[in-house]
C-alpha cells in the first residue's frame, strides 16, 4: 500500500503562476463567506459536525490568504508557510476532539434540515474550489498544502451529509460526533504530510 504521506522525489522550487495567484484569490473569497454562513447555521442547528467543517473554512480561508502573502517568495519561505499551516491544522483537529467529547456527554441532538442544507452548499462550494484547484495539486508544499485541504473538504462534506442521514434514521446525536472525529482525524493525516514535505523542502539550498 502507498504511503498517504509519501513524499515526491522531485519538489517544484519556481515560484507559482500568476493562474494560480487569482485562483487563490477566487478560492480565498468562497471559503471565507462559506465560513460565516456555515458557523451560523452550525450554531442554530447545534451540529457540531457541521461546526468542525466551519471551523476547517476559516483554517482554509487563512490558508489561502497566507499563501497570497508569500506568493513570490523563496521555496525555503513557503516551506515555513506551510509548516506554520500544518501545526494549525493539528490543532485544530485535537480541539474537535475535545468538544467531541463534551458533546457525547451533552447529548444535545442536531437538526438534520440544517445539517442537510448547510452540507449540501459547502459541498457545492467546495467542489467549485477543488475543481479550480486541481491542476495546481502537484508543486512545492504551499501549493500541495492549499490541495490538500480543498481534497479534504469535499470528503468532509460527504461525512456531513451522511451524518445528517445517520441522525435522521437513529434519531441520536452519535452520527454528527462520528463524522466531527473523521474529519479531525483528516486534518491531522493532511498536518503530517504537510509537515513531512515542508520539512524536506527547508532542507534544500
Amino acid at each position: 500500500m502507498k504511503d498517504c504521506c509519501e513524499i515526491p522525489i522531485a519538489i517544484e522550487s519556481k515560484p507559482p503562476s500568476r493562474t494560480f495567484y487569482r485562483v487563490l484569490w477566487a478560492a480565498l473569497v468562497i471559503n471565507f463567506i462559506m465560513f460565516l454562513v456555515e458557523m451560523t447555521f452550525s450554531l442554530k442547528g447545534k451540529s457540531l459536525s457541521l461546526t468542525a467543517d466551519a471551523v476547517d473554512f476559516l483554517g482554509d480561508s487563512i490558508n489561502y490568504a497566507s499563501s497570497l502573502v508569500v506568493f513570490n517568495s523563496s521555496l525555503q519561505t513557503r516551506a515555513k508557510l506551510s509548516m506554520s499551516k500544518a501545526l494549525v491544522m493539528l490543532i485544530y483537529a485535537l480541539t474537535v476532539f475535545v468538544l467531541a467529547a463534551f458533546r457525547f456527554v451533552s447529548g444535545e441532538l442536531p437538526s438534520v434540515e440544517t445539517m442537510s442544507i448547510v452540507g449540501f452548499a459547502a459541498l457545492c462550494a467546495n467542489v467549485t474550489v477543488a475543481l479550480m484547484l486541481y491542476k495546481f495539486r502537484e508543486g512545492d508544499s504551499n501549493m500541495q498544502s492549499v490541495w490538500i485541504c480543498t481534497r479534504n473538504d469535499v470528503l468532509g462534506n460527504l461525512a456531513v451529509l451522511a451524518a445528517s442521514a445517520g441522525v435522521y434514521f437513529t434519531n441520536t446525536h452519535y452520527p454528527d460526533l462520528a463524522v466531527a472525529v473523521f474529519l479531525a482525524a483528516i486534518g491531522i493525516q493532511g498536518s503530517v504530510k504537510i509537515l513531512r514535505l515542508s520539512m524536506a523542502e527547508m532542507r534544500m539550498k
